[in-house]
């Protein structure tokens, strides 16, 4: 006679596990089950349509639905909106081939039967006009403070590119006790101007000169 195990006979590593794994069916969150509906009509020869509404939409209060059947483009300009309980709606029809296999219809009696068309009902709002001039308020400058240096920089700059980012001379006192003048200090800038204007310089007087010797010669 086999002896009775409480667990299985064999201990599986705790990564791999069980080959075979019993796993049941767990409904979707939120899931409601309803009862399916049955037509009370025979459809026949009829088309089946799916109309997609949003959340909360009155559906028992409308009496008809205004569709066309040549704009499918969904834009304030395309099918006429309408009114219902205070809010504007618009339904534009779908013409999306993946539709087809999104959808399908479960009921039994109904099985071998396609839907026919695809209509979205969305909610039409209207955005008022903003006058900008009026919207728009000037910002204003925050005080600076004085004796801060820039130590952080943009990708591909350094100091040498920043005034606020050159060292700040400490004040130094005479004498007398007054405070001299602190030195000012050339940005990279400045001083690459002066350079390229003194070779300019230099290369106008060298050109001069050369004249000057042509002439002579002559």
């Amino acid at each position: 006679m086999s002896s009775k195990h409480k667990s299985e006979e064999f201990v599986y590593d705790s990564e791999s596990g069980s080959d075979f794994e019993d796993v049941g069916f767990e409904a979707p969150k939120h899931f409601e089950k309803v009862p399916l509906l049955t037509p009370k009509t025979k459809i026949g020869n009829s088309e089946v349509w799916l109309i997609k509404a949003p959340k909360g939409f009155p559906v028992s209060k409308l009496k008809s639905l205004p569709v066309s059947f040549t704009s499918s483009k969904v834009s304030d300009k395309g099918v006429k909106p309408f009114d219902l309980e205070g809010k504007s709606f618009q339904v534009n029809e779908e013409t999306f081939a993946s539709d087809s296999a999104k959808y399908t219809i479960i009921h039994e009696s109904l099985l071998n039967k396609k839907i026919d068309r695809y209509y979205t009902v969305r909610q039409v709002v209207e955005i008022p006009e903003i006058n900008y001039n009026k919207a728009i308020q000037a910002r204003t400058d925050v005080p600076k403070e004085e004796n801060l240096r820039m130590r952080h920089f943009p990708t591909g700059y350094s100091a040498s590119n920043y005034i606020e980012a050159q060292p700040i001379p400490e004040s130094r006192l005479d004498e007398d006790g007054k405070v001299i003048k602190k030195m000012r200090i050339e940005p990279a800038s400045e001083k690459k101007e002066k350079k390229d204007k003194k070779e300019k310089k230099e290369k106008k007087e060298k050109k001069d000169k050369k004249k000057d010797k042509k002439k002579k010669k002559d």
